[in-house]
């Protein structure tokens, strides 16, 4: 009776450590978000535009400084990056099967302000951030089909 009390105690114990194991196989890095496709808007009130023809390249680097494998990013037709004045989104353009993102920047006024740049990753379902930023200029193109701007974007996992 008594190793059949352990038996059935030992069994427990190991099916709930496996419960644990698969939590954590579901979000391999932290950088795996829970974040729907964002609902980016931009306003129809707008006089001036400018666009920019850009790829992105997320710079993913772990906390304890250890390589993220290559294949946990790559881009995805579903993938967006989206222009923003402060929170005001002020352009969204869809990913190609090329990697690449043809964004129109819209501005109801003259000067506009600083532009500041969001990617979201479909396949990660995570928004990243970039350091750069530009001003909005009226009629500006920022790279072309054949020579992309490319934006660094970053994300520390835990």
């Amino acid at each position: 009776m008594k190793n059949k009390i352990m038996t059935i105690a030992l069994a427990a114990l190991f099916f709930l450590a496996s419960c644990g194991e698969e939590e954590v196989s579901e979000k391999p890095f932290s950088i795996q978000g829970n974040i729907d496709d964002p609902a980016w808007v931009v306003g129809t009130e707008y006089d001036y535009s400018s666009s920019m023809t850009a790829v992105i390249q997320v710079n993913l680097q772990m906390a304890d400084d250890m390589p993220v494998p290559s294949d946990i990013w790559t881009t995805d037709v579903d993938d967006r990056l989206g222009a923003f004045v402060g929170d005001e989104c002020v352009g969204v353009a869809q990913c190609d099967d090329l990697g690449r993102f043809f964004l129109f920047i819209h501005a109801p006024l003259q000067p506009y302000g600083q532009i500041t740049l969001r990617y979201y990753s479909n396949k990660l379902h995570n928004i990243f951030n970039t350091d750069t930023s530009f001003p909005f200029v009226n009629g500006g193109q920022q790279g072309t089909a054949a020579e992309p701007l490319l934006i660094p974007f970053w994300a520390v996992t835990q």
